[in-house]
């Protein structure tokens, strides 16, 4: 079960990144060890919901919100 009232905050180490040319263009970074990961936009959005301010059930509501096809319980 979830902790609705937990905040989610990337790791130090982790940099988001966006390019906005054409049909935009995600990152992720581990600025310690180099690695990068090429994310689509649903996966970017949701990652940058993790801002260390949000709570878990904040995340949840925000996605519902932007994804209204999604299944409600695969959010959960």
């Amino acid at each position: 079960m979830l902790e609705i009232d937990r905040v989610l905050q990337l790791k130090e180490e982790f940099i988001l990144y966006k390019l906005d040319v054409g049909e935009g263009m995600f990152w992720l970074f581990n600025i310690e060890n180099g690695d990068s990961f090429k994310l689509n936009e649903t996966s970017y959005h949701i990652l940058s919901l993790f801002d260390g301010k949000k709570k878990i059930g904040e995340i949840q509501k925000c996605v519902l919100e932007k994804y209204h096809d999604i299944d409600p319980d695969a959010v959960t």
